[in-house]
């Protein structure tokens, strides 16, 4: 059965295309620790578009993936797992960067998440990582001094993924070496970069753990986990087994689906 959903992100519209088993099985030869380039692969299939992903918010890209795993799911459902993680969003309201200081927010990048997930090890290092492509300006209006090291320049979802690599580690270098005192310049800089990616939220709300990025639910009482969803977690049956066979022939992990939300 074809199905088809049109839909509204920051800057376009998009309908989503079915995904055919031999599409599924391109995207399980990524090796499953990978889980933001399977969802670049994903959303170039279902878009019909392979360079989307890379310039898309990863807020956008989590959204399409929760949108087409619930219209995948014999039509979309207003009652589906996927709207607990959806928040309310007035595309125009979301501004391109947040100001603090003389030092700037921009957004995370899938071109920034995919570099991220083969250098992070760790919440910390995610944490880091993240702001060393989201932040940019003057920051010595946080952290104090003069230091040439802290004016950094825009980290565009155009370049390649050794130039983010290349800046990411350069300014990882910068950040861990910031105090960790009670009033430290790394927790001014973690603060400053909180507030503006709470300016920047759009569609769902993005966290990270040891694993990588996670969505944190909407509503209800007492403390959430956060939720990893996985870009082929709604495969089911022969196509499900199939590409489990796939990824570990690959990369010679157990080959264990995991469900989503993990």
């Amino acid at each position: 059965m074809k199905t088809t959903l049109s839909v509204q992100l920051l800057n376009c519209e998009l309908t989503l295309l079915d995904l055919n088993i031999g599409q599924a099985i391109d995207i399980a030869q990524i090796p499953q620790e990978y889980n933001e380039r399977r969802i670049s692969a994903l959303i170039g299939h279902i878009t019909d578009e392979p360079m989307l992903a890379a310039s898309l918010t990863v807020e956008e890209r989590y959204y399409l993936l929760l949108n087409h795993q619930a219209v995948s799911d014999h039509g979309y459902k207003d009652d589906s797992v996927s709207q607990d993680y959806f928040i309310d969003t007035l595309q125009s309201d979301v501004p391109e960067n947040y100001q603090v200081g003389d030092m700037y927010i921009q957004h995370l990048r899938g071109a920034h998440a995919c570099v991220l997930e083969g250098l992070c090890e760790n919440v910390f290092e995610w944490l880091c990582g993240q702001m060393a492509c989201q932040l940019y300006g003057d920051l010595t209006s946080i952290v104090g001094g003069s230091d040439e090291n802290l004016m950094w320049d825009q980290v565009l979802s155009t370049s390649t993924d050794n130039e983010i690599t290349k800046i990411v580690n350069d300014r990882y270098e910068v950040i861990k070496k910031l105090s960790a005192t009670s009033s430290s310049a790394f927790n001014e800089l973690a603060n400053a970069y909180n507030k503006g990616s709470l300016q920047l939220m759009h569609f769902v709300e993005m966290g990270c753990d040891n694993e990588g990025l996670t969505l944190i639910k909407q509503g209800g009482a007492g403390i959430v986990e956060p939720a990893r969803f996985l870009a082929l977690s709604y495969l089911s049956g022969t196509a499900a087994r199939i590409a489990e066979c796939v990824t570990k022939r690959r990369d010679g992990h157990d080959g264990t689906r995991q469900n989503e939300p993990a």
